[in-house]
């Protein structure tokens, strides 16, 4: 039992609990700076002021899915922006869809074999299956990661391989090409969603490090 009278529960399997509406006014924290040896529950911190505070890491996974807090953000802004995307080309004219057969074909060149129609059809399904598969929460983060890889790397490389999007050096955006360069952002994205590492606590001899 702690000084102060209230429930020591250090070294308290409690895996499994639903501590939700549980008054933790009482319960005995760790050391400042160091966590708590609670298996399975979120460790207790102490606030400057002494009293004991639950600690989320960002590495925590939303409850039943695969997807971490941390991605939520990254997820939600791509996934809306290229599910928006793929909803608008639905309508695409043939018109339009031959001009992005053209920029296509630069990285593809089998594309151009096909009826712009066609095209503009599968560009629209693909990239609405890449904004569902993002915001779906049940995808794993370094799947998504891999197929929004896939999808901004090859607007980064019709970029770099249209004429005119481009400066004398051959990397920095003309006025006009800014328009596709921007994307750059959705390759940053997928590399953190692929690159990040999971976040299990190692341990040594039963207790956390």
């Amino acid at each position: 039992m702690p000084a102060s009278g209230g429930v020591d529960l250090t070294g308290v399997d409690l895996s499994g609990v639903d501590l939700s509406g549980v008054d933790l006014s009482g319960v005995a924290a760790a050391p400042v700076g160091r966590r708590s040896e609670l298996n399975g529950c979120p460790a207790l911190w102490r606030r400057p002021s002494g009293e004991p505070r639950l600690f989320v890491s960002n590495n925590q996974h939303l409850k039943g899915f695969p997807m971490r807090l941390s991605h939520l953000p990254l997820r939600l802004t791509t996934g809306a922006f290229i599910l928006n995307s793929g909803l608008n080309k639905r309508r695409l004219d043939a018109e339009g869809a031959a001009g992005l057969q053209a920029m296509a074909a630069r990285v593809y060149p089998p594309a151009s074999s096909m009826k712009p129609e066609l095209f503009g059809k599968m560009l629209s399904y693909a990239e609405m299956s890449l904004g569902a598969a993002l915001l779906a929460p049940f995808v794993p983060s370094r799947l998504a990661g891999v197929g929004l890889a896939f999808f901004s790397g090859s607007l980064f490389t019709i970029y770099l391989k249209t004429p005119g999007m481009t400066l004398a050096d051959g990397i920095r955006p003309s006025q006009q090409g800014t328009v596709l360069a921007k994307d750059v952002w959705m390759l940053g994205i997928a590399g953190a969603l692929i690159l990040d590492r999971k976040g299990a606590v190692k341990r040594s001899g039963g207790a956390p490090s």
